[in-house]
């Protein structure tokens, strides 16, 4: 694990050899990604409990969670774009705003390694 992202451009012709952004915000390294629906977004989850959302328009970071007390092992976003769902080592499954508000938490009381589904309603 290192502590990096990176982007690559992916077209039908293929993988660009190069990444379009490269980011080394984490402490440490980083376990799982995830790129909204609209693909305006991206967001990074690592070993230090930490959520990076990242705006791929501008390749820059848009926020810094800190949402675990010890690593993050999966991040998703919910379908439409607005919310993204992580879970982690320390047992909680947890749901934020682009914004940064906690919108929801759960304590499972065991580490939780992540598999996320929605079950969309109406």
């Amino acid at each position: 694990w290192d502590s990096t992202v990176k982007v690559w451009k992916v077209t039908p012709a293929g993988i660009s050899k190069s990444p379009v952004a490269f980011w080394m915000e984490h402490e440490e390294g980083v376990k799982c990604v995830d790129v909204s629906a609209d693909g305006r977004m991206a967001t990074s989850g690592s070993l230090d409990g930490t959520m990076i959302t990242w705006d791929l328009r501008s390749k820059a970071c848009h926020r810094t969670y800190r949402p675990h007390a010890d690593a993050v092992n999966g991040v998703h976003f919910t379908p439409d774009s607005q919310r993204i769902v992580t879970c982690s080592s320390d047992g909680f499954c947890k749901a934020y705003e682009l914004d940064g508000a906690e919108t929801f938490a759960v304590d499972s009381g065991e580490e939780l390694m992540c598999v996320l589904a929605y079950e969309l309603d109406g």
